[in-house]
Order: structure tokens, then sequence, then C-alpha cells
């Protein structure tokens, strides 16, 4: 369990803001995060005391995080942001990757659901694929997707 605080948890709150995530407006400046990953099975979301649950659903275009609705309705009931990512394969073709993601969220479309991709390519600065992915999941989805990745990336690709 990552827990992710200022000023990552920051950028996730506002991103959640403008996905109309219910929590997010309220706590802003004080929110905390966590990613929760496959192996967390199980995990009971609300014991975690964060602000916003980021769920892994998914990879490439052949993994399905068995556990992502039990966490995601969990954090959804109690009143959390909530959002869930793709772990970005960039062997699988981007649109296809998107549309397998998609099949596995469409049902949280207009709930304030926060669509992310977890960007840790080998290449994280040929930016081409991702481009492709935000693009269809934004098309598709309604809602602009987060990039989710370490400081480092970013700092590197600038």
């Amino acid at each position: 369990m990552k827990r992710i605080g200022t000023p990552l948890a920051v950028l996730a709150a506002v991103a959640c803001m403008m996905a109309g995530a219910p929590s997010a407006t309220a706590a802003a400046s004080t929110s905390t995060m966590i990613d929760i990953a496959s192996y967390q099975t199980g995990i009971s979301v609300p014991a975690t005391g964060v602000d916003i649950a980021i769920v892994k659903i998914s990879q490439g275009n052949y993994y399905t995080n068995p556990d992502h609705a039990r966490a995601i309705g969990q954090a959804q009931i109690t009143g959390m942001g909530v959002g869930g990512y793709d772990f970005a394969d960039t062997s699988v073709d981007a649109t296809v990757e998107a549309d397998y993601y998609l099949a596995r969220i469409m049902r949280y479309k207009g709930t304030g659901f926060l669509p992310v991709l977890d960007w840790e390519p080998s290449n994280p600065c040929d930016v081409t694929w991702a481009r492709t992915w935000l693009d269809r999941v934004y098309s598709r989805f309604g809602v602009a997707p987060w990039i989710y990745m370490n400081m480092s990336t970013e700092a590197s690709c600038s």
C-alpha cells in the first residue's frame, strides 16, 4: 500500500475535483491518497483513513484486478474520491489497451470516478503511446484521465 501525501495528494484531489468526486472539494488542501494494487486484495478501504482511493483496474489487454469492484465500491460508499488505473504496457497497442480498460470502468461513468494511467514504461519520454491512450479514454469516458508517474519521470522528460 502506498500512502501518498502532499503535494501529490493535492494534485490527485484537484484531479478528482475536476472529475466531480464528492469529497475532494472539501479536502483539497489536506487530502491523502492511497494506491491500491492487486496484491492488496481484501484491504478495508475505509480503514486506510485516506480521502482518495486509486485502485488498479487493469494492465495491458490481459489482466484485470479481481478485487477492483469491491475496493471501488467501499470507497464510493464511504464518500471518498475514487479512481482506477491501468498500468501501461507499451508492448500492447494503446487503443486496444484503452478499450480493455474502458470495458471495465464504463459502469462508473457519471459517478465522479477518475480514470488514471499509471505510466512507468522503460522509455517514459516517448509519450505517443500515452497520448493515444489518454485521448481514447477521454473520448469514450468523458473525463480527462490523470497520469500517475514518478516525479523523476516528469523531471527527466521536461
